[in-house]
């Protein structure tokens, strides 16, 4: 009698289901964790220069890590993007085109040429030189229009873009009026320094002399007295006799001689 030979059950596999969205966003969110994290580390860097002493802290390397957090962010907001498209699914993140449609406008590339930072004139403005502070400032007006413009392409903007005349409007409003707020204030500035440098100073003239013209300030020996110019124009005027002086260090008794 021929024995019944057992079979073994077979172990089914199941199949792995990937999401494939759902590990790409994973992918996405990972590659966004870290690269705020080099943000951080960058931005911790830059606040540690900036509280050291000002002679001791460095402007390049606070240009340098501020310009490296824009490219940055730029990648992080080139991330959220993907990301959407991602969530979205490519036909509605990404429209094919109809057949016969035009082709996509291609936009301009930035042509940027590096500009350097300008360093305020370090003299008093005069109309003599008046020039050399104007054009410092349209150098300093390039180099600020060059960051604008870089910050723009790092954040993966184009020169093509199209902006509302409602934002040309305020962003232009806004520049002009800190334009002319600052130049208010340099007025009262210059005005207040040339008060105090008109102020009179004290200076010693020696015995007083009547033919000297004396100025406020202007100060002089006078029978052993001290006296202090009190008017813009003293000439003849001896001190202690009417307007015109002040007393500032009375002359002293005539000292003893002393006995052997």
């Amino acid at each position: 009698m021929n024995a019944t030979k057992r079979t073994k059950p077979v172990k089914v596999i199941k199949p792995i289901v990937v999401d494939q969205r759902a590990a790409d966003l994973a992918e996405i969110d990972r590659e966004i964790d870290r690269i705020e994290g080099q943000i951080k580390e960058k931005l911790a860097a830059f606040n540690a220069d900036k509280e050291k002493h000002v002679l001791d802290q460095s402007q390049e390397k606070q240009d340098r890590l501020l310009a490296q957090v824009r490219t940055l962010r730029g990648h992080v907001d080139g991330l959220h993007k993907k990301r959407f498209a991602v969530e979205l699914g490519d036909d509605l993140a990404e429209p094919k085109p109809a057949a016969g449609a035009a082709p996509a406008k291609q936009n301009r590339a930035w042509d940027l040429k590096p500009v350097q930072e300008p360093r305020y004139p370090d003299l008093p403005r005069t109309e003599e030189n008046q020039k050399t502070f104007t054009e410092t400032y349209e150098r300093f007006t390039n180099y600020i229009i060059y960051q604008k413009f870089l910050g723009l392409k790092t954040a993966s903007c184009h020169p093509d873009s199209v902006a509302h005349l409602e934002v040309v409007a305020i962003v232009a409003a806004m520049a002009e009026a800190g334009e002319y707020w600052n130049a208010l204030r340099c007025v009262a500035i210059e005005k207040r320094l040339a008060e105090i440098e008109s102020r009179a100073t004290l200076s010693y003239k020696g015995v007083w002399d009547r033919d000297v013209a004396y100025r406020h300030g202007d100060v002089c020996t006078h029978q052993g007295s001290s006296w202090h110019c009190e008017l813009d124009h003293a000439q003849g005027l001896q001190p202690g006799e009417g307007i015109g002086w002040k007393l500032m260090v009375k002359k002293g008794r005539d000292g003893k001689d002393a006995r052997p």
